[in-house]
Formats: C-alpha cells, structure tokens, sequence
C-alpha cells in the first residue's frame, strides 16, 4: 500500500491515514488481515541565515583579548573567529556533568594552542588541559567534567590571519540521569 500525502507550503497540522489491507477472499482469521494506521505531523521549518562579522570595539582591537572579556558560546555548535591577533578567550557553562571535549580546527596559523581552564572568575581558574602542538586540528578531551564555569584560550603564536576562520566548538555530553 503507497499513501501519497501532498500539502500546500502553508499547511501544518496534522494528517492520519488508515489502510485496511486483505487478500482476495480475506482471510478468515480477522488477525491475519493487515490493519495500518498512520499518522504523518507537518510542521513548518524555519531557517535563520546569520553573517559572521568582526566583533571589533572602536580601537580597531577585538574585546575577548583578555579573560575577563571572554566571549561567551554555547555548547556543542561550531562557532567560527579569526586568529588575527594573539589572544582570544572564551567562556560556557555546563549545567550537568559529562564528558567534555574543546576543538579547534582549521587553525591556519599551525602554531599555538588551546587551554581549559575552571572557575567562577578568572581570577580563580584552573587549568585542566592544554594542546600546544603545531596543527591544523587542536583537540583537547577533557574527559568527565562536573557542572560550572569554563574559560578557554587560543593563542596564536603564528601569523595573525583575517581571512581564514578557524573553528571552536565544544563538544559536551551528559552522563546520568
């Protein structure tokens, strides 16, 4: 049985279907014939397309150059920034425990590194880990991490650059309940 179901591009809601199949002459056990029921939810999808520009403050400088100026990111999204000085510094919070992972990738300078730190401030972080060898790809597994408040670091100890994007992303995944 093929059920064809076409909507206009401003339908949603829903749609239910229920197709009673039996042979020729059914069979005359009611649980041998083929009942099925369907049902097909339609709902529309939106789609935000955002630029990516410079977050530059009016000295010409991007303001996560220090700790506390970090800018703040979600957890596992890829967000892409420039390494066109030498400091950029970032925070997430974690809301559960889990396994925790910070790459950064398509890092064109190849020299520098990323570092993980945690603390309510920066005044009181701790370093968890670091990855400071020379690559495109810096990943850092952190392993089981508890709830709180991180701050990570990508230096650049190669040549600034303001046209090729590496990303960051946190990669985070719950354990327990």
């Amino acid at each position: 049985v093929t059920i064809v179901v076409v909507v206009d591009e401003g339908f949603e809601g829903t749609i239910q279907n229920t197709a009673l199949v039996n042979g020729k002459p059914p069979d005359p056990v009611p649980e041998n014939n083929l009942s099925i029921e369907e049902t097909t939810v339609v709902k529309k999808l939106y789609y935000v397309f955002l630029p990516v520009t410079p977050n530059r403050s009016g000295t010409g400088e991007e303001p996560n150059d220090i700790c506390e100026q970090a800018y703040r990111i979600g957890i596992n999204w890829g967000y892409q920034f420039f390494p066109d000085d030498q400091a950029d510094w970032f925070e997430f919070s974690l809301d559960d425990s889990g396994d925790l992972i910070v790459q950064v990738t398509n890092f064109v300078p190849l020299d520098g590194q990323v570092a993980v730190y945690k603390g309510s401030n920066c005044g009181d972080r701790t370093l968890l880990g670091n990855k400071g060898d020379p690559g495109l790809n810096k990943i850092l597994d952190l392993g089981a991490q508890t709830p709180g408040r991180y701050f990570i670091f990508v230096s650049n100890d190669g040549t600034p650059n303001d046209t090729v994007p590496y990303t960051l992303r946190v990669d985070f995944s719950a354990t327990g309940p």
